[in-house]
């Protein structure tokens, strides 16, 4: 008779090829920490939600509303202003974010029950398409993305 075992939890190993070398943290995360073009706040976010993508083979987005103790427009602003052609950071510009074919979007509004259009808040999303409703929609962990340490 065979007991039941639970598997122990897959820890996700980022390849040496999507680690800075110096600070050994992945790209994406070291450019998100030295971006000029977000505030505290945003660069969390943005982190937490590449985190939450399990080295880009998970699509995800996030939605904020104003029920969240956070500004919750910043979030936006950040993520737009690391994409923005305008800006220093470019993060859709990455190597290893062209090569995996997922982006960060943006975009006023947020789900509520599963659809669109809550314009309460914002979403952000990290996948393969723009705006995509069919990313896996994940509660906003707030104090999960206040303690990332930057």
């Amino acid at each position: 008779m065979s007991a039941l075992i639970s598997p122990e939890p897959t820890l996700v190993v980022p390849t040496a090829s999507l680690i800075h070398p110096v600070s050994r943290l992945p790209i994406v995360e070291h450019v998100i920490r030295n971006s000029h073009d977000a505030t505290p706040l945003g660069k969390k976010a943005a982190i937490w939600l590449y985190r939450q993508s399990l080295e880009l083979t998970r699509r995800v987005c996030l939605s904020v509303t104003k029920r969240e103790t956070v500004d919750f427009q910043e979030i936006q602003d950040s993520v737009h202003d690391m994409n923005s052609s305008c800006g220093t950071t470019r993060l859709n510009s990455l190597k290893v974010l062209k090569e995996s074919t997922f982006r960060f979007s943006h975009h006023g509004g947020c789900y509520i029950n599963g659809l669109f259009g809550g314009f309460g808040g914002i979403t952000i999303w990290l996948s393969t398409k723009y705006y995509d409703h069919d990313a896996e929609k994940l509660a906003p962990d707030m104090p999960a993305i206040l303690a990332i340490e930057l």
